[in-house]
């Protein structure tokens, strides 16, 4: 159960750093938005961030590895 809850949270997590660029690349001038929104996506990506996303199987597999 508890694996369902952190995974969840993690998936809520990168909701909240989607909205949080569209935010930026709405209010900030693109000299601004653009660097931050790349660098946030670059991490996102260096964290495995799509991995959850990709296919329902691999939903909890970084809790099952014990990586979270």
């Amino acid at each position: 159960m508890m694996r369902w809850l952190i995974q969840i949270l993690v998936m809520l997590g990168d909701v909240a750093l989607f909205a949080a660029c569209v935010y930026v690349g709405i209010e900030f001038p693109p000299q601004v938005s653009i660097p931050l929104i790349g660098l946030a996506m670059l991490a996102f990506k260096e964290v495995g961030g799509f991995e959850a996303w990709t296919h329902p199987r691999r939903f909890l597999e970084n809790a099952r590895r014990g990586d979270l």
